[in-house]
């Protein structure tokens, strides 16, 4: 595949003296010219290339299928070995886990069971594994199966990839197959909807393959450079793919940190309705909230994905219309804060309370259910209720005031310093009426707001 990301295994490494360290190998994927960058792989460290030979003789690229000495700069011997590979930068994650179809030779002198440890032949490199079945049932000479191989060391695959299973001991070829998923998540069980996931990945066009690959990667974003890396096909042809998807209405793109990616919908409506249901549950239990911040949402619903997954979603439903965003502050669409009738009653008495010209009694919560006979825990509710609807303002020291109250007390403020010019804090005390802690509260309220300013031991208004 010459438009897919480059990749080469390393089938030797060695010195030459005046060059420094060659690698050869033959490229499997893409093309590598003179001066490019790689990855040398499952470590990811980084290396240029100086110089490219094939068959003994100079050249400027070299591409898929191809055999290649790169003289490599930046790492000295015994940094790279037979086994590893070298990588475009950025496209390839390393992994120890993989998903794949796989079959036992018919002439296989074994047959093999559920975690069975076997050779793993990729590429160019040989690790141990265990084969993981579906059910736990053996797979015999000459059958074929799904299965879930776990390595004892990273290694570097893509969708397709070919390998060879040899037996533990003695070292006898049994078997092999090719990597349908390079980063599966750990499967306990094979339940209907993964097998059918991965007969989708064994047999389908590659279109088919690129909507499955998105439609289960339910657990993180992956930019189209990570979802080249992971197919082992060219950015442009997966772009042209995933435009043909979200031309079609089944996936969106969005944008997270500054990178583009592609979210199917089928994963937006799954953490949707979870996130959905985790709001329910909460207006059903908490009606005089207005919502759950963002972070106590995301642990409820979808604790174990990316965050930046969960905000996508998040957006996602909010365009749809079915949560809205206040701040930090998260709601199902259609809830709004609604009183009983036995509600109405408190809060009409914590208005009045609040809603006066007595600036030198602001209360706290506590002071406040005192002053009106009410239990301590129902008032918290309806303060907190009458704070997000904007109606009450919660100042420092956790004094309270009603909105219109303290619009009130802007206004005196405001008039006062635009015909004097500044306002300490005794001034602003006998201007109100009140005491020394509320008005520190109130001025501490507007220099936050950005109506003041303090200079000295004096307020004035911000610009």
């Amino acid at each position: 595949r010459t438009d897919a990301p480059f990749r080469l295994p390393v089938d030797r490494a060695f010195g030459v003296k005046g060059f420094g360290l060659v690698c050869t190998g033959t490229v499997q994927d893409g093309a590598l010219a003179e001066g490019d960058r790689v990855e040398i792989a499952p470590e990811g460290r980084g290396a240029r290339v100086r110089r490219l030979q094939q068959h003994g003789a100079t050249v400027q690229e070299v591409r898929a299928g191809d055999r290649a000495a790169i003289n490599l700069a930046g790492v000295e011997q015994g940094q790279i070995d037979r086994g590893h590979s070298l990588v475009a930068p950025g496209f390839f994650r390393p992994t120890q886990m993989l998903d794949a179809e796989m079959q036992l030779l018919a002439s296989s002198p074994m047959t093999i069971a559920s975690r069975t440890r076997v050779r793993l032949h990729l590429g160019t490199r040989e690790i141990m594994a265990r084969v993981v079945l579906p059910g736990g049932k053996p797979l015999t000479p000459g059958q074929e199966s799904f299965a879930q191989l776990r390595l004892e060391a990273p290694v570097i695959a893509a969708w397709g990839d070919r390998f060879v299973l040899r037996r533990y001991s003695p070292a006898l070829t049994i078997g092999g197959g090719r990597v349908l998923n390079p980063h599966p998540a750990k499967h306990r069980r094979f339940e209907p909807a993964l097998l059918a996931h991965l007969q989708a990945l064994a047999s389908a066009d590659l279109p088919e393959v690129v909507e499955n690959w998105l439609r289960y990667a339910d657990d993180r974003l992956r930019s189209q450079q990570v979802l080249a890396g992971e197919l082992g096909i060219g950015v442009e042809r997966l772009a042209g793919l995933t435009d043909e998807i979200v031309g079609d209405g089944r996936a969106v793109r969005v944008v997270s940190e500054g990178q583009s990616h592609v979210l199917h919908l089928d994963v937006c409506d799954h953490w949707g309705t979870q996130i959905e249901a985790a709001l329910a549950s909460f207006h059903r239990a908490q009606p005089l909230k207005l919502g759950l911040p963002r972070e106590e949402l995301r642990n409820l619903s979808a604790r174990y994905i990316q965050p930046e997954l969960f905000d996508c979603v998040l957006r996602y439903l909010e365009e749809a219309g079915r949560v809205a965003l206040d701040g930090a502050v998260v709601r199902a669409a259609s809830h709004s804060i609604r009183f009983t009738p036995e509600q109405e009653v408190l809060k009409t008495a914590v208005e009045a309370r609040l809603n006066n010209e007595d600036f030198a009694n602001l209360p706290a919560v506590a002071e406040l259910a005192q002053a009106l006979d009410a239990p301590l825990p129902q008032v918290t509710d309806m303060v907190q209720a009458l704070q997000a609807l904007g109606m009450v303002v919660a100042l420092e020291g956790g004094l309270l005031i009603h909105g219109e109250a303290l619009a009130r007390a802007r206004t005196l403020l405001s008039d006062s310093l635009k015909r004097d010019g500044e306002i300490t804090v005794a001034e602003f005390r006998t201007l109100i009426g009140s005491n020394r802690k509320c008005a520190m509260a109130l001025l501490g309220h507007f220099d936050a707001e950005g109506l003041t300013t303090r200079q000295g031991d004096v307020r004035v208004l911000v610009g």
